[in-house]
């Protein structure tokens, strides 16, 4: 039932703002996405609407072992476009 309800708040775009975190180099991977799409000779593609208000990049990334591998890192805070600090707790 709570995927449901997730689900349907992130389609209906209702619940919280949300933000990408992702390795630094690869912010606009998701935006730029691939080539597939319906019609492939249309001149007027029409991009769907990104869910995530900010792309927030890290200096590390997952590996297929299911590890995280940190990459040559200075300890620097991340700071979100709207100034605030990203405090990792773990």
């Amino acid at each position: 039932m709570g995927t449901t309800v997730a689900t349907n708040a992130l389609l209906e775009r209702k619940g919280e703002r949300i933000a990408l975190f992702i390795t630094k180099g690869f912010q606009d991977l998701l935006y730029i996405g691939n080539q597939s799409r319906p019609r492939i000779f249309d001149f007027d593609i029409k991009l769907p609407e990104v869910l995530y208000e900010e792309v927030i990049e890290v200096s590390e990334r997952v590996i297929p072992h299911d590890e995280t591998c940190k990459m040559n890192c200075s300890g620097e805070i991340k700071k979100t476009q709207s100034g605030k600090n990203i405090n990792r707790k773990y």
